[in-house]
């Protein structure tokens, strides 16, 4: 009888996981993925790592704030996951924003000229990564800064 209930068992986990790595919301390769049922086995395992900023859910926005000549962003705590970065140009000139690091090689935001914006969504493992401005020179004028992700 329990050799048909464990049986049992790791059927509908496997349903359950399957289910879940399907998706139907059609989109392609990064898309968010979220899970909103109570009742998948996995559920609780997608909200833990949703929690941490691991999971594939809806990115957490980070606002950078560009201008001459720094860059300042709205959070200094990081944990892996996905982030949006969402640039705004307070400056009087072009301002971008390029980020480097693990898994994360010359990724940038649009330039933008003053009072625009323009956002870019990375996935950030753990070690340290560079924010600059990549217009020429305003990275030697302070334009950067570093996170540390862990």
């Amino acid at each position: 009888m329990r050799a048909g209930i464990a049986g049992a068992a790791v059927g509908l986990l496997a349903a359950a996981v399957l289910s879940a790595c399907g998706g139907s919301g059609g989109g392609g390769g990064s898309a968010a993925s979220t899970s909103t049922s109570g009742s998948s086995p996995s559920s609780s395992a997608e909200s833990a790592a949703a929690a941490s900023g691991a999971g594939q859910g809806t990115p957490t926005t980070v606002m950078v704030t560009a201008k001459e000549y720094s860059l300042t962003l709205s959070m200094n705590t990081f944990s892996p996951g996905r982030y949006t970065f969402q640039l705004s140009n307070t400056g009087g000139t072009t301002h971008g924003l390029e980020i480097d690091g693990p898994g994360v090689e010359d990724q940038k935001a649009q330039e933008i000229a003053p009072g625009g914006s323009s956002s870019i969504t990375v996935t950030l493992q753990k070690g340290k990564y560079e924010l600059y401005c990549p217009v020429p020179g305003h990275r030697q004028l302070g334009m950067e800064t570093d996170i540390t992700v862990g």
